[in-house]
């Protein structure tokens, strides 16, 4: 008879540690793909936060909040000229943060 062990693994075996495999990937892959959605809204909210803390240091300086810009116009306090009055406060804040 013949008393050596077999080396290596049956094919149940494979088939069993493949079904474990694919089984930890499919739990796996959506938390991957979910990531960047979840920067993406971080990044987001961060953006909000840093308007509104730039629309209170606006009116701590100034008594009050920035005028829309037709408003701004007519009551003297910007030039309607002025390029980062013609957007509107709302686009200048962005574009200045």
């Amino acid at each position: 008879m013949n008393t050596e062990a077999k080396k290596g693994f049956t094919l149940i075996e494979l088939l069993i540690v493949v079904a474990i495999i694919a089984i930890l990937a499919a739990i796996a892959i959506p938390n991957f793909l979910e990531t960047p959605t979840r920067a993406k809204v971080a990044h987001v909210l961060n953006n909000l936060r840093q308007i509104g803390t730039a629309m209170e240091a606006f009116h701590m300086d100034n008594q009050h909040y920035p005028p829309h810009p037709s408003l701004a116009w007519a009551d003297g306090f910007a030039d309607p000229m002025d390029p980062i009055w013609s957007m509107g406060w709302l686009p200048s804040l962005i574009c200045i943060l």
